[in-house]
């Protein structure tokens, strides 16, 4: 039974906006290697965009999470951030070079590291003020890529895979207004915040770096599939719409 608290109009907004970002997020990543694969990237470019992107992703998931704490802005960062992502997808049917192909992808690596830590922190202040549970409110984040990775898949089967960049660019442009309203606004943004010495001294503590070094290493066992794994599937004959029926099991609990 799903309890009281869970559908508050507080959680249901914070949880829409969860939502939207992993709808977009389980579009992304089982099924953006197919739309470059068509775009014209050998396998190997596929690769090397991938990993660029990643780059970016580490500086945006530290840099743009700390910038909103210290602007006091949360809410406003976070809906810049989406409407950045969504146009830039929207504008990829326009690249007719790789140059421009790689500006765009370093720019989606800003997206997705610099929305989540902001929504997982307008959460929690919000489920603090309103009294539900931030699990209550994160579990829309997972249903929704669990169901984005099929019924995007199944599109695509149907329609073509730009159906991926078109879903992406809508769950994106309808994550700014969640973002520009969500409950948490500007809690749990007072008091001190780190300085940037602060952040160094920590991430260079020992037990941290071991910390880090681990998480690392266990996102690397994935880097692979991200980028390879539909490509694969796809070239043993599976349609997208089967790979987006599998996804769930291989990115939820790994077993397939």
């Amino acid at each position: 039974m799903i309890p009281r608290t869970a559908l508050s109009a507080p959680a249901l907004r914070s949880g829409a906006q969860f939502a939207l970002i992993f709808a977009a997020l389980g579009a992304h990543l089982p099924f953006w290697p197919l739309w470059l694969g068509a775009w014209g990237l050998t396998a190997a470019e596929i690769g090397a965009y991938t990993a660029a992107g990643v780059i970016v992703r580490i500086l945006a998931g530290l840099v743009i999470p700390l910038s909103a704490d210290r602007l006091r802005a949360r809410r406003a960062v976070m809906a810049v951030v989406a409407a950045i992502g969504a146009a830039v997808f929207w504008v990829h049917p326009l690249i007719e070079d790789r140059t421009s192909l790689l500006l765009a992808t370093l720019a989606i690596g800003l997206v997705y590291p610099g929305m989540i830590p902001i929504a997982d922190a307008l959460t929690s202040a919000a489920a603090r003020a309103h009294g539900f549970a931030y699990g209550q409110a994160r579990a829309w984040g997972s249903l929704a890529f669990l169901l984005a990775n099929m019924i995007v898949g199944a599109l695509i089967a149907e329609f073509g895979v730009d159906v991926a960049r078109v879903w992406i660019v809508v769950c994106l442009g309808m994550a700014v207004f969640f973002s520009l309203t969500h409950p948490g606004g500007s809690l749990g943004t007072k008091g001190v915040l780190p300085s940037g010495g602060d952040v160094i001294t920590l991430i260079t503590k020992p037990a941290m770096v071991v910390f880090l070094l681990a998480i690392g290493f266990s996102e690397a066992s994935h880097a692979v599939y991200y980028a390879y794994g539909s490509i694969h599937w796809q070239s043993l004959g599976l349609s997208t719409a089967t790979i987006g029926f599998l996804w769930p099991f291989r990115s939820r609990w790994k077993w397939c």
